[in-house]
């Protein structure tokens, strides 16, 4: 039996746990409208304009919304894109461009937009500006950085303007900035702070009964933080509902049973954020697509089976966090899929959390069902056909709920699979450090189409 000094050392020990997993998911699960990659050259490359114009406030904020006549002066912009990045933005639908593609538009549209709005960038932009925009594309150039070791994100921008120019760089997060210079000097230097290198390090020291104890009693804001996620991926699922947007991967899929509805319910949020809607989702550890593959399928089955809200929150707020849990493992980008892995292992806890009323032993089968069945997918890219991915996934991921509630799932000795869950995302972490070399080919083939020339 434990005294009382190691009763209130332990309690203290999990108030710390409590507040640092608030910390994590606080910082990791946030609105992004479009692709983030898309979002991470808007900032990047509204940076770097605006500070060739010196109209950047000290909160890397414009200072006054930039008009034709500011943007026209123009004499080129120069992105320097990781491979990954280069990738998921290549071929991805831009908001408010009625379904227009690339990343030479996200660039030159942005230019209008205020940074300061981060991964919601492309909210402060407005249709009048796509023509201007359009013709501007012309001048953005891109090269695609080989090697960046230690970074799963980099974006490079430079304008120029005749004898003035502004220089901005974003590593490691999707917007985190590193660097904002100009011609007339240095406006802002950062880098990754301790705070956030730690958070790696800690977070992977968890266990899953951690993060389910967690969500048995959630704080208030990241109640507020889920509820807004739901509200979010539901408005997007009902909107490729309504309509065929993208490839209508949802939409034509809409009628039918229980696993029907999760693939139609979770594949119609992808094809209108693929499509370019101007409907925001929630980013789960840099990710809209993650967002929606940790939220969807459980609110679809949810939706179909007597809703306890309570229940929902509790088991989404669990898929948020092992699927951040997954990426600390990992990567936030990779040659590989992050929703067949990352928010797929998220989303089968969180769907068993809620078929199961928060069964632990559960829980942690379906974790160990999803790592045996579908990662490997590559990501070859934002694009229309992610929604297609995400019907496959979605389907896995209630296969694997739905077997680990009968008590099913594989030996331990299958595979990558190890005796426990956390083992098993650790192995899924180092596959995805093992196939980086598919990466160059995957780039290489996507920058044929678009690019005229390959820069390593």
């Amino acid at each position: 039996m434990l005294n009382r000094a190691e009763i209130e050392n332990k309690w203290v020990n999990t108030l710390k746990i409590r507040s640092f997993i608030t910390e994590v998911f606080k910082k990791e699960v946030k609105p992004a409208l479009g692709c983030t990659e898309a979002a991470t050259i808007g900032i990047v490359s509204s940076l770097a304009l605006n500070a060739a114009l010196d109209n950047l406030d000290s909160d890397l904020g414009v200072r006054r919304k930039n008009e034709a006549k500011e943007v026209t002066r123009i004499d080129n912009l120069s992105l320097t894109l990781d491979p990954n990045l280069f990738k998921n933005a290549a071929d991805v639908g831009i908001p408010r461009t009625d379904g227009k593609r690339g990343i030479k538009l996200a660039a030159a549209l942005s230019l209008f937009g205020d940074p300061k709005k981060g991964l919601m960038i492309f909210d402060s932009v407005e249709k009048k500006h796509l023509k201007i925009a359009g013709e501007l594309t012309k001048l953005v150039g891109i090269k695609i950085k080989s090697e960046l070791e230690g970074y799963d994100v980099y974006a490079e921008a430079e304008a120029r303007m005749g004898k003035a120019w502004g220089r901005a760089i974003i590593q490691h997060e999707h917007d985190n900035v590193v660097l904002v210079e100009s011609s007339r000097g240095t406006f802002f230097k950062g880098g990754i702070s301790e705070k956030v290198e730690g958070h790696w390090g800690k977070i992977k020291n968890l266990t899953i009964d951690d993060l389910t104890d967690y969500v048995t009693h959630l704080p208030g804001e990241v109640v507020s933080i889920v509820r807004k996620g739901i509200e979010l991926v539901k408005k997007l699922s009902d909107e490729g509902l309504e309509r065929p947007m993208g490839m209508g991967v949802g939409y034509a899929l809409k009628n039918g049973d229980m696993r029907a509805w999760i693939r139609a319910r979770t594949a119609s949020a992808c094809d209108a954020r693929m499509f370019g809607s101007p409907n925001p989702s929630m980013a789960v550890a840099g990710s809209g697509n993650q967002g929606i593959t940790s939220t969807m399928p459980i609110y679809a089955y949810a939706e179909r089976n007597k809703m306890d809200e309570d229940l929902l929150i509790r088991s989404v707020a669990l898929s948020y966090l092992v699927t951040i849990y997954a990426t600390y493992h990992s990567s936030y980008l990779s040659a590989m899929c992050g929703c067949a892995t990352k928010a797929g292992i998220g989303s089968s806890a969180g769907l068993a959390y809620y078929i199961s009323r928060g069964d632990k032993g559960v829980v942690k089968r379906a974790i160990q069902n999803f790592i045996a069945d579908i990662p490997g997918i590559i990501c070859d890219g934002g694009k229309y056909s992610c929604a297609l991915k995400l019907a496959t996934i979605s389907d896995a991921i209630h296969q694997s709920a739905l077997l680990a509630l009968h008590n099913k799932e594989p030996p331990y000795t299958n595979g990558i699979l190890e005796r426990n869950a956390e083992g098993s995302i650790r192995n899924l972490g180092e596959i995805f450090k093992a196939v980086k070399p598919a990466q160059k080919a995957i780039v290489e083939i996507i920058s044929k189409k678009h690019l005229a020339s390959f820069d390593e």
